[in-house]
């Protein structure tokens, strides 16, 4: 179905505005949301006018799988967009109405007023959906009462509106001297090194914390929450979150048996070990000479993961002196 709409005119906006000054606040309790833009407010009907979005009282909660709150048209009053349950709804008798967000954005159900009457957001011929990437609204609902709502204008219209989510900026930075990423499954991304992203205001983001071989996981700092490796924030302004993650050095080498002993450094664990000991070390490059001047027969084996379970790799040392003793090596490259 063609749907035209026209950009209203211009004396028609200016009385809306005088409208709204005298007749906006005459919902007393109806607390504020912020989760649609202050700039991208509006949607349009050519029977009925303005519709704003986001007013000073009341306005509309973006949540992952519904909508809910108020809406204010200039002639014909508020407008809520769910019912007294907390969604989503089934939309199959008067009491579970409400408007529902599908996975892909895609908007259902009704909202309800006495002077707009039933608003379907899904009607044969039209329908409305948020881009789930930038939170533009787009498309059309149909209002029993007054006919079509356009939620943004179509290229060249003389009046530019629409309506549509804010997006805030999230600043990730990394702390310290190891290495790990940060992850999100809702929306998707990835991080192992400072970035900045932008995402919408829908629900809390859920942000884990993973460290890189051979580091360990240190605190959060920025979060509303942390449970474990998890950061969870609400993007209702500007974030920025850090996490720290340090190279686990006291474990770089062990003496191996039934109960090791760590090190810092293989220099350390030989200076510590006795003959016909083992020592494990990690699979990684070491900034250090190893000089075996002590009467002992010992065996270093490189290449370990963190956890000395696997030795696929191998460990490079900066250089190699024996003085005295014994020394059988395996998984260690001497550069």
């Amino acid at each position: 179905m063609n749907i035209p709409v026209k950009g209203p005119p211009e004396r028609q906006f200016i009385r809306w505005l005088l409208f709204t000054v005298a007749l906006v606040g005459i919902a007393p309790g109806m607390a504020a949301a912020d989760y649609i833009s202050t700039t991208d407010n509006y949607a349009w009907t050519e029977t009925a006018g303005w519709t704003n979005f986001r007013p000073l009282y009341g306005g509309v909660t973006v949540n992952s799988n519904f909508l809910s709150g108020y809406v204010w048209q200039q002639n014909l009053g508020w407008l809520k967009l769910g019912a007294d349950g907390s969604g989503p709804y089934q939309n199959t008798t008067v009491a579970n109405w409400g408007v529902n967000r599908g996975s892909a954005g895609n908007l259902s159900g009704y909202a309800w007023s006495e002077g707009w009457g039933w608003v379907k957001f899904n009607p044969s011929g039209g329908g409305v959906s948020i881009d789930p990437t930038s939170g533009a609204f787009s498309g059309y609902a149909w209002a029993e009462n007054f006919g079509w709502v356009s939620f943004r204008s179509q290229p060249g219209a003389p009046i530019t509106y629409g309506v549509g989510m804010p997006a805030y900026i999230l600043n990730l930075v990394f702390i310290g001297t190891g290495g790990g990423s940060v992850t999100s499954a809702t929306p998707p991304f990835s991080c192992n090194t400072d970035c900045s992203r932008s995402f919408l205001n829908i629900t809390p983001l859920i942000l884990t914390a993973e460290a890189s071989p051979y580091s360990i996981r240190g605190g959060w700092d920025g979060c509303d929450t942390v449970t474990g490796a998890n950061c969870t924030l609400t993007l209702d302004r500007d974030r920025t979150a850090r996490i720290t993650f340090t190279v686990d050095t006291p474990h770089t080498a062990r003496i191996d048996g039934a109960n090791p002993t760590y090190f810092p450094t293989l220099l350390a664990a030989y200076d510590h070990a006795q003959s016909g000991n083992t020592i494990l070390v990690w699979g990684v490059d070491l900034a250090e000479s190893l000089v075996c001047g002590n009467s002992t027969q010992v065996t270093i084996t490189g290449g370990y993961d963190q956890q000395y379970i696997n030795h696929n790799g191998v460990t490079v040392v900066r250089g190699l002196s024996i003085g005295k003793g014994a020394v059988t090596m395996d998984g260690i490259v001497i550069r």
